[in-house]
């Protein structure tokens, strides 16, 4: 569970970081859908030190170009880090 619980907090630090910005681009808290969506449309490096670092555009909502590669051990109810902030898959 310690592996769902840090993919949680590290997309609750995201979204956070997202919010902090929609503030800081309307100048409200006041969050409406379209607002968000259009904001986030022009948002690049949403980073948070412990995901992937994001971008988006109008074109592509996709995000991250990295990715962390895991490997389960069932045998042990565990997994391995085999690379941190991968990419060029």
């Amino acid at each position: 569970t310690d592996d769902l619980a840090l993919a949680l907090w590290g997309l609750a630090s995201v979204e956070h970081e997202m919010f902090k910005r929609y503030e800081q681009v309307y100048k409200s808290t006041d969050l409406t859908r379209e607002d968000f969506v259009k904001m986030l449309q022009t948002q690049t490096g949403i980073s948070t030190k412990s995901n992937p670092q994001l971008s988006y555009s109008p074109a592509d909502h996709f995000g991250a170009r990295q990715v962390h590669v895991l490997q389960a051990d069932c045998a042990a109810g565990e997994h391995k880090t085999l690379a941190t902030f991968a990419s060029g898959f």
